[in-house]
């Protein structure tokens, strides 16, 4: 590596703008772990050959892989920075936070999923409801910023507030697919469990009524189960909490499903203008 790195800069220093060598350059750099150098390279790169931070974005999933989530965040920023694609702008803006919130670092977090929510809301004016490429992103967006408040502020009211807002839009929503309904039933456990934890349990057990008729997973049966037993203990019933926690253990649980306490919302891996 060291041989081929030496020979590859001897040619780009006669030659700076020869972008093969920059991508070889870049990459052999990249897979020393001299992310630095690379990302110095590869904006380079972007800068010869325009592709909206293509490259960048797809690196910095690479780092993300390999949890190297420091440097992935700098690749992304890098990506954010020479693309002037909404679609993805907005998405980069999601992973960022994402990574963020696995980084501890919630204020972080809120700002660039704010920021996404806000770059989705004024490319689409008047109201007018996010679709396709759009509408993938904007509502995981509104429930990682939720949990942001949840798990990691610990601020129960503003994260309530941000899903029932994130719900609200959802709801208004003529599309009726799998995947918002599975969403839509993600925001529901939330919500009932921000009711929860603000003592509200009453309105906690009411939502998750509606739920039990609405929602006919398996694994959504489970977690409304679990979560009635967690408002059945938290109120002290602990004989009604036994039984509904003894009802969950009897659902499969599906493993790929969203969990409650996830941390990472599942997003397509690499953004398009389509």
């Amino acid at each position: 590596h060291d041989k081929a790195i030496s020979r590859l800069e001897t040619h780009l220093a006669s030659a700076p703008n020869n972008l093969p060598t920059l991508i070889t350059l870049a990459d052999f750099y990249f897979h020393q772990g001299r992310f630095e150098d690379s990302l110095q390279h590869f904006r380079k790169v972007a800068a010869l050959y325009p592709d909206e931070g293509r490259i960048l974005f797809s690196h910095a999933q690479t780092l993300e892989r390999e949890r190297q989530f420091v440097p992935a965040i700098e690749f992304y920023e890098a990506a954010l920075d020479i693309s002037s694609d909404s679609i993805i702008s907005s998405q980069t803006l999601v992973y960022i936070g994402q990574l963020r919130f696995q980084l501890q670092q919630p204020q972080e977090a809120i700002a660039s999923l704010s920021r996404a929510i806000s770059e989705i809301d004024s490319a689409n004016p008047k109201g007018r409801r996010p679709v396709g490429s759009q509408a993938e992103i904007w509502l995981p967006a509104y429930m990682l910023m939720g949990d942001v408040y949840r798990q990691q502020t610990h601020d129960i009211q503003a994260a309530l507030s941000t899903y029932m807002d994130a719900k609200r839009k959802a709801s208004a929503q003529s599309s009726n697919t799998r995947i918002l309904r599975e969403q839509l039933s993600d925001l529901d456990l939330r919500i009932a469990e921000c009711y929860r934890l603000l003592g509200k349990y009453d309105e906690a057990e009411k939502l998750l009524d509606s739920m039990q008729t609405k929602y006919g997973s398996r694994t959504i049966a489970a977690q409304i189960a679990k979560l009635r037993g967690d408002c059945y203990f938290s109120r002290g019933s602990f004989d009604d909490a036994l039984v509904q926690y003894q009802e969950a253990i009897q659902w499969p649980i599906d493993r790929k499903s969203t969990r409650l306490n996830s941390s990472h919302i599942p997003l397509s891996r690499m953004p398009s203008s389509a």
